[in-house]
C-alpha cells in the first residue's frame, strides 16, 4: 500500500507522501529480489481460470489517486513492465483531498479523468475509494451502499468497463461496508498487514504499508511474512507503557 509519491508537504499526516527517491529505491530493490507487479485482476484470473502469475508477484495499491503518484511512481513502474492498482476517489476527481482539508491538513491536486484514462491504458488498474472518502465503518448501511455503489458506476462510466477492486478508506470496515464490497466489487482491500492467498477471504484483503524509512531488512520481512514482528511487538510495548502512564496519573490524581 501506497498513497503518494514525490514531495512531502509540511504538516501533512507523517507517512503519506514517499519521497520519489525513496520510492525509487524500494521499488528496484524489490525487482532485484526477483518482484513483479501485478493487477488485481491478474490475481483474480489466476485465482478463477488458472491463469499463470510471475514466479514472485506483488501487488502495488496506491490509494487515493494522487496526481503527484501518477507523475513519480507510474513512470518508473511502466519501465520495469509492473502492473499496479490505483484505488480513485470519484467525486473528487481532478480536485483535491477534501476530506484531509476540512482538518486543516495540506491540499493535494488528484488525478484528472484525462490522466486515469490515459494510464489505464499504460498497465495502471483503478479501481474504487468511494465517491466522498467516507469513513466507512460509521456510515449508515444506506450511505455505505451508496458511496461504494456509485463509486463503480462513476468508474465504469470513465473508463467503459466495470472496476474489480475497491479499497476501504482509512482500512476501516463494518458489515454493511464489507456486503456492499462483496456486491459491486471482486476484491476489497483493507489495510490490515498479511500477505494475500487462497484462504483470505477476498473483500477483507490484507496489504503492507511501505514507510518512507522502510529499510531494505524490512522490506524483506514484510515480502516473506506479511508484517514486521518486531515493529508489531514495539507499537505493542508502546500501547502498554501509554496505557499505564495513564493509570498512574489517575492514581496520582486521586491521591492528591
Amino acid at each position: 500500500m501506497y498513497h503518494n509519491v514525490g514531495q512531502p508537504r509540511p504538516g501533512e499526516y507523517p507517512g503519506l507522501t514517499t519521497p520519489t527517491a525513496k520510492f525509487t529505491a524500494q521499488i528496484r530493490f524489490m525487482a532485484k529480489m526477483g518482484y513483479t507487479g501485478i493487477t488485481p485482476r491478474e490475481w483474480l484470473r489466476w485465482r478463477d481460470e488458472a491463469a499463470t502469475l510471475p514466479e514472485r508477484p506483488v501487488m502495488l495499491v496506491f490509494d487515493d489517486a494522487y496526481a503527484d503518484a501518477s507523475r513519480n511512481a507510474f513512470p518508473l513502474l511502466e519501465q520495469l513492465g509492473w502492473g499496479a492498482a490505483c484505488m480513485v476517489v470519484t467525486g473528487y476527481i481532478g480536485a483535491t483531498n477534501r476530506w484531509d482539508e476540512i482538518d486543516n491538513l495540506p491540499s493535494q491536486q488528484l488525478m484528472s479523468a484525462d490522466e486515469i484514462r490515459a494510464w489505464a491504458k499504460r498497465g495502471i488498474e483503478f479501481g474504487g475509494h468511494t465517491c466522498h472518502h467516507v469513513d466507512l465503518r460509521n456510515a449508515s448501511d444506506e450511505i455505505a451502499e451508496q458511496e461504494i455503489a456509485r463509486c463503480k458506476a462513476d468508474l465504469t462510466a470513465l473508463l467503459a468497463s466495470e472496476p474489480a477492486s475497491f479499497a476501504y478508506p482509512y482500512g476501516g470496515v463494518s458489515a454493511a461496508a464489507c456486503a456492499a464490497a462483496q456486491k459491486h466489487f471482486k476484491l476489497a482491500f483493507t489495510t490490515w498487514p498479511g500477505l494475500l492467498h487462497l484462504g483470505v477471504a477476498p473483500h477483507l484483503t490484507p496489504r503492507i504499508g511501505f514507510m518512507p524509512g522502510e529499510t531494505r531488512i524490512g522490506i524483506r520481512i514484510h515480502l516473506r511474512w506479511g508484517k514486521n514482528p518486531y515493529v508489531s511487538l514495539h507499537d505493542r510495548c508502546i500501547a502498554l507503557l501509554d496505557i499505564t502512564r495513564r493509570k498512574v496519573a489517575t492514581l496520582s490524581e486521586r491521591f492528591q
